[in-house]
């Protein structure tokens, strides 16, 4: 019976700045301004998940209040 090797790698964590500044979430650039905070570190998972996110959230226009 062949017995399977898992690797326990952490994925790779970036700064905010880093993935502002990457070609692959460059169109995200103004929406991960908003949502990433400072100082914290984001692997690219929680990157997709924090995109996901804010997208699916609805459009709220607000017109002369």
């Amino acid at each position: 019976m062949a017995v399977k090797k898992t690797k326990d790698v952490e994925s790779e964590r970036f700064d905010g700045h880093s993935i502002i500044k990457s070609k692959k979430y460059k169109r995200y650039a103004d929406l991960l301004c908003v949502e990433l905070e400072d100082g914290v570190m984001y692997s690219h998972e929680e990157v997709e998940a924090i995109i996901q996110k804010a997208l699916a959230r609805p459009v709220v226009k607000v017109i002369n209040e």
